[in-house]
């Protein structure tokens, strides 16, 4: 920041001006809103950056509807214009500044394991709603290898991971002592349609 005087308006217009969100994955979002999913997003990316992206592409209302439907660093600006980013593990664990330690995935960090967030996450789902966890329809989407400890809590024959096609976590998984972590449906897929046309088939 000190050296180049990048400002928040600058890193806005990049993030507006990158294709990062494609029409296919825009119309799987609103279909899921419209069928009355629960859309959460789970990253170890930062707020400032996801909910800019989300708000240049005119999908930011869908996730802000509870303030636990982004799960990530917090970002804010300090009086110099200057970025700060707070570790997820510090906002979650305000208190007692703990961190994640994963026993079933070497791919979470100290920061955050999404394996643990999603459970809790569906804990709570189940414990406000009075609902069992087969009557919960789970949709969980990822690619990096730091989606697999979320892949690990899938429970239900309602729940499908869908791992994205020739990434990082596909190719993880294809090693045989990683895949038979796995006890639910994985799907594998390119683009939103991909996922949209195998939701509707299911």
């Amino acid at each position: 920041h000190d050296r180049h005087d990048i400002t928040k308006k600058d890193m806005e217009k990049c993030l507006k001006n990158l294709a990062i969100i494609s029409d296919s994955m825009k119309n799987l979002i609103k279909y899921l809103k419209t069928m009355n999913y629960d859309l959460i997003i789970i990253s170890d990316s930062n707020t400032f950056l996801i909910e800019t992206i989300l708000k240049h592409n005119g999908l930011l209302e869908y996730f802000l509807h509870s303030e636990t439907k982004i799960f990530a660093n917090h970002a804010h600006f300090d009086s110099k214009g200057q970025l700060k980013v707070k570790p997820y593990n510090l906002v979650f664990h305000s208190n007692t500044q703990e961190k994640f330690h994963c026993q079933q995935s070497q791919y979470c960090k100290a920061n955050m394991c999404k394996g643990q967030i999603l459970e809790n996450y569906l804990k709570q789902k189940m414990k406000n709603e009075n609902i069992l966890p087969d009557q919960i329809d789970l949709i969980y989407i990822g690619d990096g290898k730091i989606d697999f400890c979320a892949g690990t809590r899938l429970f239900s024959s309602n729940h499908l991971f869908f791992v994205r096609d020739n990434m990082a976590l596909k190719k993880l998984l294809q090693q045989s002592n990683y895949l038979k972590f796995i006890i639910e449906k994985i799907c594998y897929w390119k683009n939103g349609d991909d996922i949209l046309n195998q939701i509707l088939s299911k």
